[in-house]
């Protein structure tokens, strides 16, 4: 077996710390969860397009 460096010794504190520190990153990098149950109406076919379109526009 062939080890490259050492393991570095932490105690319980640093693990979780480190634990803490890597779940804060992934949540920044996470895309928010999109709203589920959400129903949408619309009077006309037209305010759907128009709706539609600014939806386009802000890129959602």
């Amino acid at each position: 077996m062939k080890t490259i460096g050492t393991k570095k010794q932490r105690t319980p504190e640093e693990n979780l710390f480190l634990l803490e520190e890597l779940v804060r990153e992934a949540e920044s990098l996470r895309p928010r969860a999109k709203e589920k149950g959400r129903v949408m109406r619309f009077r006309t076919w037209d305010e759907l397009y128009a709706f539609c379109v600014t939806r386009a526009a802000r890129d959602l």
